[in-house]
Parts: structure tokens; sequence; C-alpha cells
């Protein structure tokens, strides 16, 4: 799935395919190490989501959110909040919240790196994973970010 570089999360990685700049700009952006082909990773993003940090190479880049628009990547993978992301399996990326929230959602099961399934019931979130189910409403869910193969 191609996205532009200015839509990813914060982990995200995927393969550089294209480049849209005008000539003298584009060879700028290739000798900075934006060339296709190349994995690139979000490492950052400055608190008013501009500029945005990029890793490739183990060379940190950064780059403003227009800039990283027009770079397409490859990524295997779509990332969003549980309430957003299409019913089935997924994978919880991060959690979005405070200390509380976070430690709350643990002890319910609802951690980084643990999968389940995602279903919508009756205008609330249901979340399967192998340890228990978990009914959630819209303002918890939105705060839990999942990874969806394609």
């Amino acid at each position: 799935m191609l996205v532009p570089l200015s839509s990813l999360k914060i982990g995200m990685k995927g393969k550089i395919q294209s480049i849209d700049f005008e000539e003298q700009i584009k060879e700028r952006f290739l000798a900075m190490g934006f060339v296709p082909g190349k994995d690139i990773e979000l490492v950052h993003v400055s608190p008013f989501g501009d500029p945005m940090v990029f890793l490739i190479d183990d060379n940190k880049i950064m780059i403003r959110r227009e800039q990283a628009g027009k770079i397409l990547i490859d990524v295997g993978f779509l990332i969003d909040t549980l309430f957003n992301i299409p019913d089935g399996m997924c994978e919880v990326f991060t959690i979005d919240s405070g200390m509380m929230l976070y430690e709350r959602l643990k002890s319910l099961g609802i951690y980084p790196g643990i999968t389940g399934e995602k279903h919508l019931y009756k205008g609330r979130i249901f979340f399967r994973t192998n340890q228990k189910d978990i009914l959630m409403g819209k303002r918890i869910s939105r705060k839990i970010l999942c990874k969806k193969y394609l």
C-alpha cells in the first residue's frame, strides 16, 4: 500500500517508492538519502506536527510535513485507532494516553504487541485477545493505535 511519508505514525516503517519534486529539489533529497528502494522509519514528530524526523541507514533526517507529503512509501500494514481500523485481526501498536489509562488497559490485557480480533458490537468496540474478551466505548478505543496487515 503506497502512502505519503506525512501520513505515518511514529514507529512505522516502509520502503521509499517515489519522490515527487522538481528536478533540483529532487537531487537534494536523493543526496540526503531519500532514494527509492531504501527503508525508512518515522522516529519523531515535533509537538505541532512539523517538522518530522526520519531514520534512513542509521541517519536521522528532519524534513517539513509538506515535503514528506511528496514522498511515497510502501508499507505492509495500516496503523489507525482501534475505533477506525476495519474489523478483524490486528495488533496493538501503542496506547496514546497517560499512564493511568495505559496501566488500566494493561490490567485488562491490552498492551503493545498483543494481537486480537476487533468487532463493532451495538455501537461499542469488542476486542477479543487470547486472554479475554473486552468491551469498550469509542473514547477509549480512539486512544489505542493498532496495526493491521494488508
